[in-house]
């Protein structure tokens, strides 16, 4: 849309110069006419938003408490609940996403949509975490976020995983009226890389927040991000005569004069001809009467001795022929 309205603003200027007659102002609006906005591109590497399954996310809890990750078919979403009597342990639950090919070397986006309310005195918390090729997963730092990151710190002395650490805590903005969109850069990876994104909450031994659930992922993508839009120029405007093309030569072809392979269709340039062969050896020549284009042997000179005994032989054969017709003839005279 924006490159139509770009457009459309460069037509208008174009008829304007044209009615005061301003070439400057002619040129240039016929070379912005000329230019085409790339968009930016996102290539689309995971898109879930649960209504149809799961998603094909699975879930680790090292120890069981009241309320790990779970998938809810009516709600269409992953739901994490806390814990909520004292059990003595650290409750923690991350729910983790299927393995995610990266196809182009470049930075990944993933955008969530989500709501939480962890215990008050942030106590609990929810980090968002990737893995690079099966490696171990690593939490996104507070910075790496767009949109919504990271609200708080999990308190240092807490018996959660994430003690001392960035996190979502305490309670998301009107919890029970809407969610929030959260945008972070996962990383810059390698074409052909594989990662995983997971949601980690991380309670300490009691406690749930002030509404349920503690957390709730509605919607997952991730996408490769290209960069920014670049106007590339389809013509080159210009105020001089465009110069008349020079035709490229046809090859020759067989027998047609020559100066060298270059010029032939078939590389060899051989007495003076394109040749079919390089016809380079002694006593051979491609400008032969009868073969013009093709190597043969020239036959120069006097005859080989070969030729020349053949030659004799014959004069012999031809002299007793004569002689034995005549002495036919004499005895029959006589």
């Amino acid at each position: 849309m924006r490159t139509s309205l770009f457009k459309l603003h460069a037509l208008i200027v174009l008829a304007k110069s044209r009615l005061t007659g301003h070439l400057p102002t002619l040129l240039a609006s016929a070379f912005l006419l000329g230019l085409t906005a790339s968009p930016s591109q996102a290539a689309v590497l995971l898109s879930e938003n649960f209504n149809g399954g799961d998603g094909g996310f699975t879930v680790d809890t090292p120890l069981p408490y009241d309320g790990p990750w779970v998938y809810s078919a009516g709600s269409g979403s992953w739901t994490e609940a806390g814990q909520g009597a004292e059990n003595q342990h650290p409750n923690t639950s991350t729910l983790i996403s299927p393995a995610i090919f990266v196809p182009q070397a470049g930075p990944v986006q993933l955008t969530f949509v989500h709501r939480y309310s962890f215990e008050q005195g942030n106590w609990d918390g929810g980090q968002v975490r990737v893995s690079v090729n099966g490696g171990p997963f690593t939490a996104v730092p507070s910075a790496a976020f767009t949109q919504n990151g990271y609200n708080g710190t999990v308190v240092a002395n807490s018996a959660s995983a994430l003690a001392g650490q960035p996190a979502y805590v305490l309670d998301s903005t009107d919890f029970a009226g809407s969610k929030l969109t959260s945008i972070c850069t996962l990383g810059s990876f390698q074409a052909g890389d594989s990662i995983q994104v997971a949601f980690m909450a991380a309670n300490d031994t009691n406690t749930r927040g002030n509404f349920q659930p503690n957390w709730e992922i509605d919607s997952v993508d991730v996408t490769g991000v290209e960069g920014e839009p670049t106007a590339t120029p389809t013509a080159t405007p210009t105020a001089t005569s465009t110069a008349t093309p020079t035709p490229t030569p046809t090859a020759l072809s067989l027998g047609d004069a020559c100066g060298d392979g270059t010029q032939c269709a078939s590389t060899f340039c051989a007495s003076g001809v394109c040749c079919n062969a390089p016809c380079s050896n002694p006593g051979q020549s491609c400008n032969l009467p009868g073969s013009i284009g093709l190597c043969r042997a020239e036959i120069t000179g006097a005859p080989a001795a070969s030729e020349r005994g053949i030659v004799a032989l014959c004069a012999l054969l031809a002299a007793v022929g004569i002689a034995s017709l005549i002495s036919v003839r004499y005895r029959r005279r006589s």
